[in-house]
């Protein structure tokens, strides 16, 4: 009689979970559209093995990242979004974002061009624009960066000589 039971439970709560897994996905978009992004990014990792590769729950997971501030998360979860969708304008623009944040203004540069291509809108546009110029600013101050390393040694070494002066 236990066993029926514990088998019916365990039965139940399989089906519950793989039922949930669609749901998630929107629960986490939901708190992304409400600005909650810390809670949706901690939803969004504690089921992210098991929804990683949905490009719904991708895309929601990887902005909940962005805002939080875990920009590598945000750039594996949106990297997997444009390779499903490359013609995903906001995917493209939120990765730009990302890889800005991590100062990688090449890939910043790469993906905010292909959002242009992409026939985005006039607020799209002009927010593209305005990451291009910070990525344009990032290149422009590795630039000027640079880095000088100066050693110098003095000294002098009364005992040149270390041999004795017995001579065999």
């Amino acid at each position: 009689m236990l066993k029926k039971r514990l088998a019916g439970v365990l039965t139940a709560s399989i089906i519950a979970g793989t039922a949930t897994a669609p749901a998630l996905a929107a629960t986490v978009a939901d708190l992304v559209k409400q600005g909650m992004h810390e809670k949706a990014y901690k939803q969004g990792m504690a089921e992210l093995e098991r929804n990683e590769g949905d490009p719904a729950f991708d895309y929601a997971f990887g902005i909940a990242a962005l805002e939080t501030g875990n920009y590598i998360d945000a750039i594996f979860a949106l990297d997997r979004v444009v390779a499903v969708d490359p013609g995903n304008v906001e995917a493209r623009i939120a990765l730009g974002r990302a890889m800005l944040a991590v100062k990688d203004e090449r890939e910043a540069s790469t993906h905010l061009r292909a959002a242009l291509r992409s026939r985005p809108t006039a607020a799209q546009r002009e927010a593209i624009n305005g990451y291009l110029a910070q990525a344009t600013s990032i290149a422009e101050g590795k630039q000027r960066e640079f880095s000088v390393w100066v050693e110098a040694f003095g000294g002098y070494d009364s005992n040149v000589n270390s041999g004795s002066r017995k001579s065999s």
